[in-house]
């Protein structure tokens, strides 16, 4: 049998036979019939109360002015950051080396520019 000498082969032929070692490897067999039960039944030996997920009770109720406080901090949480001139806001700065922005062609702001 000839060998795959051509790297674009390689790696797909490797790919293929793990995944046929892959397969070759879930057989069950092996495994007796009762096969976790031990597993099972220490699990289930560690529930406190099985019907406990069944029981429905209603949900709490909001009074009108918690639900109004809940959607108003909810609608702050959404609006855009603060504007220009708010309290702690501060405009970006642009920092440009000072032989233009390379690989732009854009020379650099002069010293007198205003701010």
């Amino acid at each position: 049998m000839k060998a795959i000498r051509t790297p674009a082969l390689r790696a797909p032929a490797l790919a293929v036979a793990l995944l046929a070692l892959g397969v070759a490897a879930c057989d069950r067999t092996h495994m007796s019939a009762n096969f976790g039960e031990a597993n099972r039944a220490a699990f289930h030996a560690q529930v406190i109360d099985p019907d406990a997920g069944n029981e429905t009770r209603p949900s709490p109720s909001l009074d009108p002015e918690e639900a109004a406080t809940i959607a108003r901090t909810h609608l702050k949480s959404l609006a855009p950051p603060a504007t220009a001139g708010a309290a702690g806001y501060r405009d970006p700065i642009l920092v440009v080396p000072s032989g233009g922005v390379q690989g732009t062609g854009t020379p650099a702001p002069s010293p007198e520019a205003p701010k």
